[in-house]
């Protein structure tokens, strides 16, 4: 099975694309399930290991300040004690009622319930003992002291348990969530490995394929076009574009061919023409004006024949359009017009009219998908359609045929602007060769009046006003002058009488 360009780049796009994706899956995955432990660790756990120690370091002072109660003997400083512990119970009792929603396990629901009711059974002592130290009774309050303090110690010892415990919860979330990005980062890798090495492939298989064959098409067409005819077309079995493109070389290639065989006839016809001047001296005028009648058809029909190998070769770039070739009759014809306009001679404005005929010759090598899209392009897809004029040049350049060397001029230029803003090299003014000016606007112009996938087609009215209007910025405005001053012929080519035909334009 052959695929075609645009096959080959979007099948190769498709896998990459599905990489990156299942790529971004992954990472997107061990991300939100570390946002979630962190979650959970925050809104949880932190909170209750702060709780915890706060409980701890309250319950602890509280203990200690009932020890001083018992050792002074200061009423002033026992009442100020007792101001003291009163707090430490209210904050004990607001740090207990902070704790009472946060655990979750049983576990810890049932060690917490043994902590309350042994701080209570130790809340009791504490205030035996104060009242006994109240009324004078140090050595019962220290016996009550003492008899407490082993249930003090094991109650703060589970409250400790439960700190440690989330301590340790902590501690195994921090080392899930760290395996669980040395697991992502190990998948990105690969991932990012295997795109890599997929692009890769792809660019050996299609990319690179398609690149040599456009080399040594270029190469082709230079050979051919300097006059070695026996070059062999490269790549005409391949059914995609390139072959189309090969197609249509061999054509050109075979009407030079013919060209030089009517071309060496005409040698021979000379030759036998002198001898017979110098036989039949008296017979010259007849013989002359006979020849001079011959000659003349047969630089007709080479002059012919050499619009005809253009327009052949502007079928490759007709058969990436969608408007069958009016657009290139059309536009060619406006060009010679306004060449004419701007006082050029019969010659260099035929010369124009027939080069412009390959003006979008580089759309050859323009995806079927951005160069046919209905809609509008995006950012990227125009980037891509832009590169049409470098190809065209690139498939023109370096004739030494002036013809072929007009037409690059044209493909690299016509899609530059007066005022600078076009592209490919944003040129301004006088430095835009003269013929990518013409074309330019004559381009722009029949793209206006003609209906494509995108758009509706322009009234004629409303295509010459734009022209005018944009006289000085997109168009060269000595070129907006001869346009309106020839208006009458260039609506006749955009909307001929009935009697007319579109090949009639070809063969004028």
């Amino acid at each position: 099975m052959r695929l075609s360009v645009r096959h080959s780049l979007m099948i190769g796009m498709g896998v990459l694309v599905g990489l990156i994706i299942v790529q971004a899956l992954v990472g997107i995955g061990v991300l939100e399930t570390g946002r979630q432990s962190t979650r959970q660790i925050v809104s949880d756990a932190i909170p209750s290991i702060r709780l915890l120690g706060e409980v701890n370091l309250q319950a602890t002072r509280h203990r200690l300040r009932t020890a001083r109660h018992i050792l002074n003997d200061d009423p002033a400083v026992k009442t100020r004690i007792e101001q003291q512990l009163a707090e430490a119970e209210a904050a004990l009792d607001r740090l207990f009622a902070d704790f009472e929603a946060l655990p979750a396990t049983p576990s810890e629901i049932e060690t917490w319930r043994l902590f309350r009711s042994e701080w209570a059974q130790y809340l009791d002592l504490q205030q035996q003992a104060i009242r006994e130290s109240r009324r004078g009774a140090k050595e019962a309050a220290t016996e009550t002291i003492e008899r407490q303090r082993d249930d003090f110690l094991e109650a703060v010892e589970r409250l400790r348990g439960m700190i440690q415990g989330q301590d340790s919860y902590v501690v195994h979330e921090l080392n899930g969530i760290e395996q669980r990005f040395d697991f992502a980062l190990i998948g990105f890798v690969a991932l990012s490995a295997a795109a890599f090495l997929f692009a890769l492939g792809a660019w050996k298989l299609f990319v690179t394929r398609t690149v040599v064959a456009l080399d040594q098409m270029t190469t082709a067409m230079r050979e051919i076009a300097s006059g070695r005819l026996n070059v062999p077309v490269p790549a005409p079995e391949r059914h995609d574009e390139i072959g189309a493109m090969a197609e249509a070389l061999c054509i050109f290639r075979d009407s030079l061919v013919e060209t030089a065989k009517l071309r060496a006839q005409q040698i021979e016809m000379d030759a036998a023409n002198l001898r017979l001047m110098s036989e039949v001296q008296e017979a010259l005028s007849v013989h002359a004006a006979r020849l001079d009648a011959e000659v003349a058809e047969k630089t007709g029909e080479l002059a012919d024949r050499e619009r005809e190998i253009v327009w052949r070769l502007s079928r490759a770039t007709d058969r990436r359009d969608t408007d069958t070739g009016d657009h290139i009759v059309r536009m060619s014809r406006v060009c010679g017009i306004i060449a004419e306009g701007l006082g050029l001679p019969d010659e260099e404005a035929r010369m124009i009219e027939i080069a412009a005929q390959m003006h979008d010759v580089g759309k050859v090598g323009i995806p079927d998908d951005i160069l046919f899209k209905p809609g509008k392009l995006t950012a990227e897809e125009r980037a891509v359609m832009e590169t049409h004029v470098l190809l065209g040049w690139q498939i023109l350049k370096g004739s030494k045929s002036p013809l072929i060397q007009l037409a690059a001029d044209i493909a690299y230029s016509h899609h530059e602007r007066w005022d600078g803003n076009g592209y490919p090299n944003r040129l301004a003014g006088d430095a835009i060769p003269l013929a990518g000016r013409i074309a330019a606007l004559a381009d722009v112009f029949d793209a206006l009046v003609s209906e494509r996938p995108y758009k509706k087609a322009w009234p004629l009215d409303e295509a010459r006003a734009f022209i005018e209007a944009n006289a000085g910025e997109h168009f060269d405005p000595d070129c907006v002058v001869a346009f309106l001053a020839r208006w009458d012929e260039i609506a006749a080519v955009i909307d001929p009488p009935p009697s007319t035909t579109t090949n009639a334009s070809i063969a004028a």
